[in-house]
């Protein structure tokens, strides 16, 4: 008895450490990245704001070759797709506001390989003649009972590269001239 009674004292230690942990962890988070873009900021704004063009620099594509997206509009403002559901998961992007060629933002939302929702927002400031500055963001806020466990995932870390790396490869294809 003395077993039972002592388990259910540490469980609930144990529940009321995690709501408070909840109550001061971070509400939000925001991701970050920015590169200078060997092109043009009118020649660039077709490969961010029409979404079928993303095939060209997405890291996630990369990441999962078996990805299937599908768009809608014209040009294509919303993207769905279904992949690999430990690389791409399955979701959908869609662009709410774009004021052409200086941002476009976008909602991101998940459904594997779990529901989840974010905002995302493009910024350009053309440098010189052929080179633009692209600002690529992610932000969204952290549902109570997550907060703990999102306090031992790096948004930054784990999403940031992805970043890096996509900026990279949009880089290089504007270097390549496609």
């Amino acid at each position: 008895m003395k077993f039972i009674y002592g388990l259910l004292i540490a469980l609930l230690l144990l529940g009321v450490g995690y709501m408070i942990t909840a109550v001061f962890a971070p509400k939000n988070y925001r991701v970050e990245r920015s590169a200078n873009v060997s092109a043009n900021i009118n020649k660039l704004w077709p490969k961010i704001a029409h979404l079928n063009n993303w095939e060209m620099w997405s890291p996630w594509k990369e990441m999962d070759p078996t990805v299937v997206n599908t768009y809608e509009g014209t040009p294509p403002n919303k993207m769905s797709w279904v992949g690999d559901k430990d690389k791409s998961g399955t979701g959908s992007l869609d662009i709410y506001n774009s004021k052409e060629p200086e941002k476009m933002e976008y909602n991101l939302n998940f459904k594997v390989p779990f529901e989840s929702h974010s905002q995302g927002i493009f910024s350009m400031q053309a440098i010189d003649a052929n080179t633009t500055k692209v600002t690529w963001a992610d932000y969204g806020d952290i549902a109570f009972m997550q907060r703990p466990i999102m306090m031992m995932m790096d948004m930054d870390k784990m999403l940031g590269k992805d970043f890096e790396r996509g900026l990279f490869k949009m880089d290089s294809l504007c270097k390549a001239g496609l």
